[in-house]
């Protein structure tokens, strides 16, 4: 009996050696792997709260942009391309693990959430030069406005490594790199005159962005 008293006492202590709460201030950047045009902005916050050994779990609250671009000439003289640019807040629970020693100095996390569109365009540029234009084969150079398609409602899912540097015994600053994929389409917009863009449409609004991200933290 003493000995499962013991045992019990030990794991207690040593879960709240680890049952650390955090809430960090962050923003960062990142690009997407593809079509990428332009760097996203993120800011947002987070808190966790460690609920047993070395894993809590939490949620996050910040803005992700989008800026993509894809450019395809059909021919020397005619061609389309997609510029997209779009800002979305989510809200994405969060599950994390805590590393090395007992306060996690290195966190490994896992997240999923929804995303709401704050700001968006999307334009469908698409243009015919020919060299010796005619009444029947009309020159034109268009940009339309296609930021209806896009859609305002996203998913998001990530994962990603956070390095703290400890200040004092509870304030610091955390470095994180984040991998993040979307199941979902930002945007519906196609040229139903160009096959190959058409083809290329999933994997443009659907991108995997890499992110740099600094926080402050308290805990």
């Amino acid at each position: 009996m003493k000995r499962i008293l013991l045992i019990t006492l030990l794991v207690l202590s040593s879960a709240q050696g680890f049952s650390n709460s955090f809430l960090y201030l962050w923003g960062g950047a990142g690009l997407a792997t593809h079509y990428n045009y332009d760097l996203g902005l993120s800011y947002g916050s987070t808190y966790v709260h460690g609920i047993f050994y070395r894993v809590a779990v939490g949620a996050s609250v910040f803005t992700q942009q989008y800026n993509l671009y894809y450019n395809k000439e059909v021919s020397p003289i005619s061609g389309a391309s997609i510029r997209h640019n779009s800002n979305y807040a989510f809200f994405s629970p969060t599950i994390q693990f805590h590393m090395g020693d007992k306060v996690g100095a290195t966190h490994f996390y896992v997240t999923g959430g929804v995303g709401f569109k704050i700001s968006v365009t999307d334009t469908l540029h698409k243009w015919y030069k020919p060299a010796f234009p005619t009444t029947a084969n009309l020159a034109y150079d268009s940009l339309i406005d296609k930021s209806a398609n896009i859609n305002s409602m996203v998913t998001r899912i990530a994962f990603g490594f956070t390095e703290h540097c400890f200040i004092s015994k509870h304030i610091g600053m955390a470095f994180t790199e984040d991998f993040a994929f979307l199941p979902s389409l930002l945007s519906s917009t196609k040229d139903p005159g160009n096959t190959e863009l058409n083809n290329n449409v999933n994997r443009l609004f659907r991108p995997t962005y890499i992110s740099l991200r600094i926080a402050f933290y308290v805990r």
